[in-house]
């Protein structure tokens, strides 16, 4: 038998999108996740409302975000690579304003870490 060569029938293009099609969907559910553990992790060790006013309204802003992604892909008009990149350095600068601004001790200043 002889082999015959497979003709693919779409374009490297179409398929690099597709990949930005695809893999937005596992990013979407992956900050989703972020969002709950975060928002449930601040809900519950704040002890007074100043602690979680520092930390909450961060994740406001993630939440907002990603309503907006999450409704474009559903909607089926995802965005495009840039601003899939762009949201996820917005999501990366959030993230390191919640750890800074995290109450508690921190780093050399944890009692857990210094044994």
């Amino acid at each position: 038998m002889e082999a015959k060569a497979v003709r693919e029938v779409r374009s490297h293009e179409q398929a690099a999108l597709e990949d930005v099609f695809f893999g937005q969907s596992v990013i979407l559910w992956a900050r989703w996740s972020v969002i709950l553990a975060g928002a449930v992790l601040v809900l519950w060790t704040s002890t007074t409302v100043a602690q979680l006013t520092r930390t909450f309204p961060f994740f406001l802003v993630l939440m907002a975000m990603n309503f907006f992604l999450h409704g474009r892909y559903v909607m089926g008009s995802p965005l495009n690579r840039s601003v899939v990149v762009a949201a996820s350095v917005a999501d990366l600068v959030l993230i390191t304003a919640i750890v800074v601004f995290w109450p508690g001790a921190a780093g050399l200043r944890n009692p857990v870490g210094a044994r």
